[in-house]
């Protein structure tokens, strides 16, 4: 019976997987007789592991076992149970919409960024009956007789789409699994008797909490650009200092912020005082040689002129569509244009209007140093650096003081951005490998008390997520966060996700670091499971957040985005260890679990290629 089971457990990742890449993904799956019955059986295969084990002898065991029987039944009840409907409603217009009384959209708003176009919130302003008024808006439901009234869509004519949701059962008994996972998972870490703190005590590591938490331009002078450096503009829909906004501008059109030597500012002020020289100049990066070729040009590197043939027209648009390969950087390219084309049009960086408060000096002032101190390209280098002097196990006390002050400096990066912004940076990629730097760094320093060599790699860890969150700044985008990112689930989701996979990460390096020792198999064997048990715990609490915030702004709480499957993937991959600890031996355990990180990084990085909810940029 067990290799049974073991056989369609893999079977059922190996599906989960699979539909990722077919048309509609598991969503559209959803209600075929072998997908439900898939999941029955998964139901009455926990059924049958809790009772021939004997499972209730060990109750933090148990309740995380019945919490995942709760998740498949919410599952199921929402399958069966859940009623919806989607009304379009035109201003002013009452619409039985099913409710005690007729439905009438009083008014629809746009909120957009202060001063800007760009949109922050949809808002409908509804009247129920004669007198009960309530507002819906993206990221806030309103609840109406049993139903969940979500703003879904519009259109430029002002009417608004909601859709109006009656969960009963589902999302209680999904929501009640997620509390007792959360709970019995606790307990399992916190059971002086439990494998986790033996575990601890054997390896002789700590583990940290459940929550970690000159050229000169014609007419710009250096003098007057540095006074222009701190003027307050509006940019991406905020109040941002001038210097912040001229260098993120320069950083996009040619991957630098100090284009032929002169300063960001200089530049973006002569682009607006002098549109026609530069015009010809050769600043907007093309990002691909064979896009270089088929424009003829040669530096890498194009100006405005050259996109436009002599007959008027716009290469760009007679390139896109023919090679899939060069359609990317076409757009690329095309993004760039347009951006100079706003910022000349005076619609890219403008003046602050009167009703809108301008910056405290302290923010702006951190703004700046935020923008201009290079926190991740100075990072990468020197944790590199640091993790290799770690690995000699040499210098123990230097390298960890080392290893702190730079987990420091790039969390004061981070935090820079956060207070600029006023939103928690998670909402790119930039920002999160930013956070999973200092992450793993400070789990790798808190764990790796006694390990030389884990603390080396887990440091050159945390080197190469900022030296991809370097990579993608380097690139910045430049729209505002959409409407459904302005959730409070935002910072507690990315950061627990985020988290997790460093604790994963972590496991599965101390694993290949066994395998290249067989003197150190079984000690890294001890050390991965150790990491495995806050890393399962954290991820589980990653993807139910998600799911809470899916629910509120999506209006459900599990929809098979590739992101979603990948995510379920990775904790059904890593879940095989724990569960086969006492028959696996080292060497197998540590094969297996360097394999796994296959799963953390499709989940991360594999399936922005796949279409998905989760594609916010």
């Amino acid at each position: 019976m067990r290799r049974v089971i073991i056989g369609f457990y893999a079977a059922v990742v190996a599906v989960l997987a699979a539909i990722t890449f077919t048309a509609g993904g598991g969503e559209a799956l959803v209600g075929r007789w072998w997908f439900v019955a898939m999941w029955l059986l998964m139901g009455v295969m926990l059924v049958w592991c809790v009772t021939a084990t004997r499972m209730w002898r060990h109750m933090p065991r148990l309740l995380l076992h019945v919490s995942l029987l709760l998740m498949l039944a919410g599952g199921a009840a929402t399958w069966l149970l859940r009623d919806e409907k989607r009304l379009t409603l035109a201003p002013r217009v009452p619409v039985d919409a099913g409710l005690h009384a007729p439905l009438c959209l009083d008014s629809f708003v746009v909120e957009t960024y202060p001063g800007g176009l760009a949109p922050r919130d949809y808002v409908s302003y509804l009247t129920l009956g004669q007198s009960r008024h309530f507002t819906v808006s993206v990221n806030n439901p309103a609840q109406v007789d049993g139903y969940t009234i979500r703003q879904e869509a519009c259109d430029s004519l002002g009417r608004s789409t909601l859709e109006l949701a009656k969960d009963p059962l589902g999302i209680p008994l999904s929501y009640g699994g997620y509390i007792l996972f959360t709970v019995s998972g606790i307990m399992l870490l916190a059971d002086p008797r439990g494998r986790f703190r033996r575990l601890l005590a054997a390896t002789a590591v700590a583990i940290m909490p459940a929550v970690l938490f000159g050229a000169s331009l014609p007419g710009v002078s250096s003098s007057q650009a540095d006074s222009m450096e701190r003027r307050q503009v509006m940019w991406k829909g905020r109040v941002a200092p001038m210097g912040v906004a001229a260098s993120q501008l320069c950083r996009k059109l040619s991957g630098t912020r100090s284009p032929g030597g002169a300063s960001s500012v200089q530049v973006v002020a002569s682009m607006v005082l002098y549109p026609r020289e530069w015009n010809t100049r050769r600043l907007l990066k093309i990002g691909d040689s064979r896009l270089a070729d088929s424009l003829g040009l040669v530096g890498g590197y194009a100006s405005m002129s050259d996109l436009i043939s002599p007959d008027g027209s716009y290469r760009l648009r007679s390139l896109y569509g023919i090679d899939p390969a060069l359609d990317k950087a076409v757009l690329a390219l095309d993004e760039r244009v347009g951006l100079v084309t706003e910022l000349q049009q005076g619609r890219l960086i403008r003046p602050v209007p009167d009703h809108i408060p301008p910056l405290p000096v302290w923010r702006a002032e951190a703004d700046l140093v935020g923008e201009q101190v290079p926190f991740s390209q100075v990072f990468f280098p020197a944790a590199l650096i640091t993790g290799l002097v770690a690995i000699t196990g040499r210098l123990r006390r230097s390298v960890r003081i080392v290893a702190w002050l730079l987990a420091a400096w790039q969390a004061a990066g981070w935090c820079l951005t956060w207070v600029a912004d006023a939103v928690v940076p998670l909402g790119s990629g930039g920002e999160t490998m930013r956070f999973l730097s200092v992450a793993v760094m400070i789990v790798t320093l808190i764990c790796f008390r006694r390990e030389p060599i884990l603390t080396g790699v887990g440091i050159m860890a945390a080197a190469f997520a900022g030296l991809v969150a370097w990579l993608d700044l380097r690139d910045p985008v430049l729209t505002p966060l959409m409407p459904v990112l302005h959730s409070p689930w935002l910072s507690v989701h990315v950061s627990v996700v985020m988290t997790a996979y460093a604790l994963l990460t972590l496991a599965s390096l101390s694993s290949l670091v066994g395998l290249t020792s067989a003197k150190m198999s079984a000690r890294m064997c001890r050390v991965s499971q150790l990491l495995l048990y806050p890393a399962m715990l954290l991820l589980g609490v990653g993807i139910f957040t998600g799911a809470v915030w899916a629910q509120t702004s999506w209006g459900r709480y599990w929809a098979w985005d590739p992101k979603e499957t990948w995510a379920l993937i990775t904790f059904m991959i890593y879940a095989v260890p724990l569960h086969r600890a006492a028959r696996m031996t080292p060497r197998r355990h540590n094969l297996y679990t360097s394999l796994a990180l296959l799963t953390v990084l499709m989940t991360y990085f594999g399936v922005n290629y796949l279409p998905s909810l989760h594609a916010y940029q």
